[in-house]
Parts: C-alpha cells; sequence; structure tokens
C-alpha cells in the first residue's frame, strides 16, 4: 500500500466520492449551515480504513481514535481531532470548516499544536517512537457560484494556503465536490487537504 503524502491523496480522492454518493440520497444540513469537521475526520478515517482493507497484507494492526487525549506537563485538556497508527506511520489529523476569518487563526493554532505533539512538546500516550508522521488538516470550503460574492471567500482560502506554506504543510488535496450536477444553487462545495510529513 502507498505511503504518506501520495496515500494522504488516494484517500481524500475517496473521501470526495464517498460525499458525492451520500450527497445524492441526502443533503445532511439546513439551508447554508454546512456539515460539521466530525464529518471530515470521520470520513477521512473510514476511507483510511476501508483502503487499509484491502490493500494491506494485515502484518499489523491498523489503529483509528477520535477525540485524542494530550496531556501538557501532566495536565489533559487539549485533544487531537483523529489518529492512525499504521505501523511505521502516524497521521495526526485536525479539521476545520472554513467559513470565516476566525477559523484561519484556530487552523493556525491546530497546526502549532499538531506540531508540538511530533516534536514531543505534547505527549499522546504510547504513541509509537521512530516513525514517520504526518500531519493533517483537513478543511470544507463554500464558495459563493456568482463571481461578485466570491472576493471574501476566496480571501479566506488564500489565507489558509499561505498560513499553510508558512508552516511547511502542502496542500496535496483541492477539489470541488459534485461538480456535475452541485448540491447548492447558491454555492460551489470543496474538500481541501493540507499535510506535512515531520
Amino acid at each position: 500500500m502507498e505511503k504518506g503524502l501520495d496515500l494522504i491523496k488516494t484517500v481524500m480522492n475517496r473521501v470526495k466520492t464517498r460525499y458525492e454518493k451520500i450527497l445524492e440520497d441526502y443533503y445532511p444540513s439546513y439551508e447554508s449551515l454546512g456539515f460539521t469537521e466530525r464529518n471530515l475526520t470521520f470520513n477521512f478515517c473510514s476511507q483510511y480504513e476501508q483502503l487499509w482493507n484491502e490493500k494491506s497484507s494485515h502484518e499489523h494492526n491498523l489503529v483509528i481514535w477520535q477525540e485524542v487525549p494530550i496531556c501538557n506537563e501532566g495536565k489533559l485538556g487539549e485533544h487531537i481531532d483523529s489518529l492512525i497508527i499504521d505501523n511505521d506511520c502516524v497521521y495526526l489529523i485536525e479539521a476545520k470548516r472554513l467559513n470565516g476569518t476566525d477559523k484561519i487563526a484556530s487552523i493556525k493554532s491546530d497546526i502549532k499544536r499538531l506540531k508540538n505533539v511530533a516534536i514531543g512538546k505534547l505527549e499522546i500516550n504510547k504513541i509509537p517512537q521512530n516513525v514517520k508522521m504526518f500531519l493533517i488538516v483537513l478543511v470544507d470550503f463554500w464558495l459563493p457560484r456568482l463571481s461578485a460574492n466570491q472576493k471574501n471567500k476566496n480571501k479566506l482560502r488564500e489565507s489558509f494556503n499561505e498560513l499553510c506554506s508558512k508552516n511547511a504543510f502542502s496542500i496535496v488535496y483541492d477539489a470541488e465536490v459534485c461538480t456535475s450536477k452541485g448540491i447548492s444553487d447558491a454555492e460551489h462545495y470543496y474538500l481541501l487537504c493540507s499535510a506535512c510529513e515531520v
């Protein structure tokens, strides 16, 4: 099975396909409320597991956990949205809805927390040592269909891209969901993924 950033992109393609299949039958929101962040991590982890089941030799266990507690100098309080341990690779995952400028500050805080776990400044219990570690930020983004309303939203996307670049994260995925029929008359819907290997 492929590893690292290529694997993350493959999983994201599967997440997009899964979203499109779900949205054919069910719209999980009211009007323009959007979708909760938990669906990003749930679908990423479930597609990772499905791919692992299809491709892996199963010589080792796959660990997937949500809301992973972090220890900071003996005190619990913060968490990482999702954790995947796949033999010699660990994936730490945070998710956000990119729907306002406050989310950029929140993503910046998430990236700092991910990096602090990766360098051992913050601790996750029993996380394997001497492994490849991948830090992932999953984002969903609604872009108005009318070009007159796109300017501010595109600035938000640019701010996200700049933040990722400044922190050595690469945008590994940026794709519109349901391009053929659209899921909203007013907006395009995108899934984005930024990642960094530590």
